[in-house]
Formats: structure tokens, sequence, C-alpha cells
């Protein structure tokens, strides 16, 4: 709910459309690609590792996010600290509360959370608040060189998606197809375009101008409870078991003390030390975790079956596009992402098995 935000900061409306195709699109693909309820079983148990660490920096994620604008979101939404302190309090409570209830009773708490947020949204129409004041897109070639990255991350990532495979383990095919189409087609759709209608609010970071008090209020309601919920539903509906907790208890106060000491770190490449932050998180969503899909997961025909090889050949493809994702999520760039996408995707030429002789070729070397 808040990469469109950035987005359209940066590169304008086709920012926020470059970031909303792909993710839908590959959301919602999950209910068709995986075509059976064992299919998707089979990833659970198999990857069970991966799909954990990817829920476990999901969560890593929404703290750093959690703590991170809780440093300079209440001043640009026109809050006073103990309200935000309230707030926040609330939502860890709920977050208890999303924790003690059964799995379908947490199903259906998404309706009234989802009806909120479109109220929410509803009323920053009715208000007009929303003013237009969306930026026009100042590097077309900036966007050109990392939307294919965007599309890399977000039609992959879905497969690594614990809530995602155990939704679709329940559901059989034509449910599957309802559900991931309409869920991410329709309800999902409508979130995060909703973004467009208060990235101004947020933006206002930037430039000193400060929300409507009751309009900020709402608004942190809003990201709070989608955060909590987020974090319940990875807890709940992946296999964290298979990450062993102290790394899950690392990932946490890495995040959160890491978050509070962007406060004491100056700017660099233009950016607030939190935003890079915020922007090395986002290189697991375009790298790591996209690659491994790739390079571990995908089957093909002539792939080798060595699951500890083809880890290493994911390990040593992420190592040297590491820092080629880091010139152009933090250095701007983007021509840098191209480059290291690349070496991810020809790394899967080392994926597969040598060619193996013919009988004429055997005869005529002998």
């Amino acid at each position: 709910m808040f990469l469109p935000i950035v987005l359209l900061r940066d590169f304008g409306i086709w920012g926020f459309i470059a970031f909303a195709v792909p993710n839908v699109i590959g959301a919602a693909s999950v209910g068709w690609v995986i075509r059976t309820q064992n299919s998707a079983k089979n990833l659970l148990q198999k990857h069970a590792l991966a799909i954990g660490l990817f829920s476990a920096v999901t969560i890593a994620f929404h703290v750093y996010w959690l703590a991170w604008i809780g440093t300079w979101v209440p001043g640009v939404l026109g809050l006073e600290r103990s309200v935000v302190a309230l707030m926040l309090g609330l939502a860890v409570l709920l977050l208890a509360a999303f924790n003690l209830v059964a799995n379908r009773s947490l199903v259906a708490a998404s309706v009234p959370l989802w009806l909120l947020s479109a109220t929410l949204f509803g009323t920053l129409l009715g208000t007009g608040t929303v003013d237009g004041s969306i930026p026009t897109t100042p590097d077309n070639n900036g966007l050109a060189l990392l939307a294919p990255v965007m599309v890399f991350g977000f039609a992959l990532c879905p497969y690594l998606d614990g809530t995602f495979l155990t939704a679709r383990a329940s559901l059989n095919a034509k449910q599957a197809r309802f559900a991931f189409g309409f869920g991410f087609g329709v309800l999902f759709l409508c979130m995060i375009v909703g973004t467009v209608l208060y990235a101004p609010l947020l933006s206002t970071a930037f430039d000193g101008k400060v929300a409507a008090q009751w309009i900020g209020g709402f608004l942190l309601c809003h990201l709070l409870i989608q955060a909590a919920f987020s974090i319940t539903v990875h807890r709940r509906l992946s296999p964290l078991r298979a990450v062993p907790a102290p790394i899950l208890c690392g990932f946490l106060l890495v995040a959160a003390a890491a978050a509070v000491g962007t406060r004491f770190v100056p700017m660099h490449a233009g950016l607030d030390a939190g935003e890079i932050g915020y922007r090395a998180f986002l290189g697991f969503y375009g790298l790591a975790f996209p690659a491994y899909v790739w390079l571990v997961m995908i089957p093909a025909r002539h792939t080798i079956h060595d699951h500890k090889k083809l880890i290493r050949i994911w390990a040593a493809s992420v190592g040297l596009a590491t820092p080629m994702f880091w010139m152009g999520f933090v250095e701007r760039q983007e021509l840098w992402l191209a480059i290291g996408l690349f070496v991810v995707l020809a790394a899967r030429l080392f994926s597969l098995q040598p060619k193996r002789e013919s009988s004429v070729d055997q005869s005529v070397g002998q």
C-alpha cells in the first residue's frame, strides 16, 4: 500500500500502471497456473523453508515499515504523537485478536476490513481531498528499465507466498479461478487504486504540508489495520515453522532497530535513510524471491534434479546481481537493473543437464 506512492512520486501515473498491472495479473494467475489442489500442497511441502522465509521477510518488512512511518507520518497527517501511540496500541490488540480466532473467522473479518478501507477511499473522493496533483512522469527511460524487474517480481513472487498457496490448496479448480480472479482482479485492484487517492497526502512528507487531522486519523487507521491483517495471515497460513525461531526473531528485531536507526543516518543519493531501507527490502521481492522461483521451483524438461546445485546457482546469481540492484534501486541508475535481471535470467542455462551423446556420436568417438 506504499510502493505505489513512491512510484507515483518518481514516475507519475505510468509508474503506478507499471506496478498495478503485473501485480494484479501475477497474483490472479495462481488460480490458473497451479491446476490442482495437490500441486499447491506439494509446493508447500517441497519448498517449505523458502516459503516460510518469504513470510518471515514479509512480516519483518511490515514491522520495518510501521516503525519507519511512525517517525514521520504523525506530523504529515496532523496527528499528535499520543494519538498515534494509541492507534498503534489498538493495532497490536487487533493483531492479538486476529491470532486468537479460527481461520474461518479470520476470513470473515476480512470483509468489514475491506469495507472500512473502501469507505475511506469514498470519503476522500467525496470531500475533494484528491487534488489531481499526481506528477507527470519525469523519467520515462528509468521507468522502462524498472518495469521488467517489476514484471519479474510480481509474476513469480506469488508462487512463494504461503497465503496464496494455502488458499489454492483449499479450493478446487473452478473455485480457485473465481477466488483469485475476483479477489485480485476486483477487490485487491480497488485497494491499490485507492492508494492513488491518498498518495498526495503522504507525498506531502516531501514538501512539508500537513493533512487535515480527521483525514489523517482515518488514513492511519486504514494502514494499521491492513498491516495487522497481513502480518496475521502470513503467520497463520504460511509454513513459518520451517524457519528456525531465532532467525525469525532476528529478522523482526533487526527490522525494527533499522527503522528507528534511520533517524540518525544522513541522506544518500537524494533519499532519506528510511526510504533506502524500504528499497533494500524491495530487493527481496524484485530479486531474491523471484530468482528462486525462476531457478529452483519452475520445472523444465532438461533441468537438473540436484536441489542443492540449483540452490547454489540461485545463490551465485543473486550474489552477482545484488550490487547491480543496489545501483538501480538506491543509486537510481536503472540501467544496472537490466544488467542484473539479465544475470538472473541467464543463470537458468547453468541449471540445464549436459546433453548426452547419441549412439552415433559415441560410435564416431570409438
